[in-house]
């Protein structure tokens, strides 16, 4: 099973300001694409921090996501601190160059360029239909914060790191053998012999809950609805002066 970080990079995320859209999205592609995200870290704007981040979770996982800290302005360092994870210098890509120029045009500034910057060494990527390239440098994958940008690339996640087994949830409804006795329809404890055969199929973590399974029979009728319960009788008395009149009394 493949394993993935997620190392997700902001002051405003830890200040309260924001709060992080990401990871639940992260997450979700990773199961269907059969890979095991097994960790993330939260970490403020800071180069150090975020390089010795970036070479503890790539060391220990298969593949780490990084998302923030991509953008133009001065607190952007996640590109820096990538590059001095690896020892590489960060360079200018010109497939990336030229198309922020082609996008600003004369309205294009030192801060837009900035965002063509990568780790030297770093492979551009993009999903089938994909206009903005993904910035992978070995198994590190520099994603931007933007919550709709991020979730943009998803879709060339699966296409990389699909590996064809997602993560599949099932229910036993019967079993036939392996069981202790019991009434039909009435639940029932695993016996140790059921548990060895149904190991295998749903794991140690399913079985530790007790797990309970029902014998085959009739299934249950839906319980018919409950008439309202009637009001409690009130006190009647007959009015002496209207014969058959009831009233309550007060």
């Amino acid at each position: 099973m493949r394993t993935a970080a997620a190392l997700v990079i902001g002051n405003e995320l830890l200040t309260g300001k924001i709060h992080d859209q990401n990871i639940v999205v992260l997450a979700r592609t990773l199961r269907s694409a059969g890979v095991e995200l097994r960790r993330v870290v939260m970490v403020l704007d800071d180069l150090d921090t975020i390089a010795a981040e970036v070479r503890s979770l790539s060391a220990s996982h298969d593949t780490l996501f990084t998302s923030g800290g991509v953008g133009p302005t001065h607190d952007d360092v996640t590109i820096a601190a990538v590059a001095r994870a690896f020892g590489v210098e960060v360079v200018g890509a010109p497939e990336i160059e030229q198309m922020l120029r082609a996008y600003y045009g004369d309205r294009i500034t030192e801060g837009h360029l900035a965002m063509a910057k990568v780790p030297a060494g770093a492979r551009l990527s993009r999903s089938k239909g994909g206009v903005w390239p993904a910035i992978i440098k070995e198994n590190v994958w520099v994603l931007p914060g933007v919550p709709q940008i991020f979730a943009m690339k998803m879709q060339l996640v699966k296409e990389e790191l699909s590996t064809g087994k997602g993560w599949l949830s099932g229910c036993i409804h019967q079993a036939r053998r392996g069981l202790s006795e019991g009434a039909p329809g009435q639940r029932r404890r695993l016996s140790p012999r059921g548990r060895d055969r149904l190991l295998p199929h749903l794991g140690r973590r399913a079985l530790s809950h007790q797990a309970h399974l029902r014998r085959p029979g009739r299934a249950r009728r839906h319980a018919r609805p409950r008439r309202p319960p009637r009001p409690p009788p009130s006190r009647l008395h007959r009015d002496p002066g209207l014969t058959g009149f009831l009233s309550p009394l007060d």
